[in-house]
């Protein structure tokens, strides 16, 4: 989401509730409003997500908190 949102994020996910269901919404509500290229295969917008979060997993820790990056960003193969 950092990557498709800026670092000002808008995102709701993970959000904070009381209710376990709320974490599903809110992943549903980002996933249909700004996961477009995810959803529905635009390769070449979810590569630009990628090398963007890639390019953040050189900054160091406290340069991605400064970003809005997660402190830790791994890449799953």
């Amino acid at each position: 989401m950092r990557a498709v949102l800026g670092k000002d994020g808008g995102s709701r996910y993970p959000g904070f509730s009381d209710d376990p269901m709320d974490a599903f919404r809110d992943l549903r509500y980002d996933l249909e409003n700004f996961g477009m290229a995810f959803l529905r295969g635009d390769a070449k917008a979810f590569q630009q997500c990628v090398e963007m979060a890639r390019a953040a997993r050189k900054l160091s820790g406290i340069e991605r908190v400064d970003q809005n990056w997660p402190s830790a960003i791994e890449e799953v193969s």
